[in-house]
């Protein structure tokens, strides 16, 4: 079930992409783009939580995204930004 959703907008002169990730750290991603697009990959790993927890049900293990983004106008790479 994908959890993940972006936003896709224009503020003054700049686009802006905007996403929710449950669960993943900014480590867990990379972003790479080109002029009409964004892509956004990673991976979330199994994260122990403490020494004494015993888990009797899990299913927050491991989970992967690979998203691409097609952009609405064309926009210069070498001018992107990611925060």
């Amino acid at each position: 079930m994908r959890t993940w959703c972006f936003d896709v907008y224009a503020e003054r002169q700049h686009l802006v992409v905007e996403g929710d990730l449950p669960g993943f750290e900014r480590d867990d991603l990379s972003v790479f783009g080109d002029a009409t697009r964004i892509v956004l990959s990673g991976t979330r790993r199994h994260r122990v939580l403490g020494p004494h927890r015993t888990y009797f049900h899990r299913e927050r293990r491991l989970s992967t995204v690979h998203h691409e983004i097609a952009l609405p106008r064309r926009v210069r790479a070498e001018d992107a930004e990611v925060t």
